[in-house]
């Protein structure tokens, strides 16, 4: 009991000490720091308070963390939660001098995500070799993107002796029903292709060069574990369109038909922002 009741004046006196921080536009920094630590207390009163001072900033062009931007939505009363309600989103000043668009509210405030993609180096992993791939998706409308993606393994087949070293392009389309950001349902339909060369001091396939067609529509739900740090759970089928006689060396690197996917992804974006 001591230690919340000692704990209430200092996050009284946070809120007030923003109240005072604000009246020069200069701290906007400080100001916001003040009012997100009032955001934590235990008083309703002053989270309300605080939640309606930190959209205020935001709104006028303040950048604030996921993380804030829901406890504000949660926060938030009055007139401000019915804004919140019937807009869903922020205004394109409150994204920043940078982003030249509109965030959404309830998730990611981007438009462009670059990340990488820790898919191919665990799919590298489990083949006895390594990878990397890159992925960028642009936001066209509030409900549907583009996702273009790169990858790059070298991994052993089932042939002995035998490895191979593939690179993989991709493109995909994006439908968000739930969001206007590239975050939280999403619904895709997209294919690519894999072009793999085999070496090695085993016996070679005849044909040493081969290329792979696929189409894969999918379903999934992309998060923020951290601000950079994004998890991307998907379900999906992937139709492999053509094939050769070194298909079946390859399958494991290839993994046709259902696809269940949980995959992690460093937001590029979100780093640079915080630097």
């Amino acid at each position: 009991m001591c230690c919340i009741s000692c704990a209430q004046p200092q996050i009284q006196n946070d809120f007030y000490q923003g109240l005072i921080s604000k009246t020069d536009p200069q701290n906007i920094a400080e100001t916001t720091e003040y009012f997100e630590k009032a955001l934590t207390g235990s008083n309703v009163y002053i989270r309300q308070a605080a939640a309606e001072e930190l959209a205020s900033l935001m709104y006028g062009g303040a950048e604030l963390s996921d993380r804030t931007v829901e406890q504000i939505r949660r926060e938030a009363s009055g007139p401000w939660a019915a804004a919140f309600d019937a807009v869903g989103k922020i205004p394109e000043s409150a994204a920043g001098p940078q982003s030249g668009a509109a965030s959404t509210v309830r998730g990611s405030s981007l438009d462009n995500l670059l990340s990488l993609d820790l898919s191919y180096a665990l799919t590298g992993l489990l083949n006895q070799g390594w990878g990397i791939g890159l992925s960028f998706e642009k936001k066209v409308f509030d409900f549907l993107s583009f996702t273009g993606v790169f990858g790059h393994m070298t991994f052993s087949t089932n042939l002995e002796n035998v490895n191979c070293t593939s690179v993989s392009i991709s493109l995909f389309s994006n439908y968000y029903p739930l969001s206007s950001g590239l975050d939280r349902l999403y619904i895709s339909l997209g294919g690519g292709c894999d072009f793999m060369h085999y070496f090695g001091s085993g016996k070679l396939p005849s044909d040493p060069e081969d290329t792979l067609i696929h189409i894969t529509p999918l379903v999934g739900w992309k998060f923020n574990l951290i601000r950079f740090l994004r998890i991307d759970i998907s379900v999906g089928y992937k139709f492999i369109i053509t094939d050769t006689q070194n298909y079946n060396d390859v399958k494991d690197y290839v993994n046709p038909g259902f696809r269940y996917k949980a995959g992690f992804k460093i937001i590029f974006n979100e780093i640079r922002k915080k630097n």
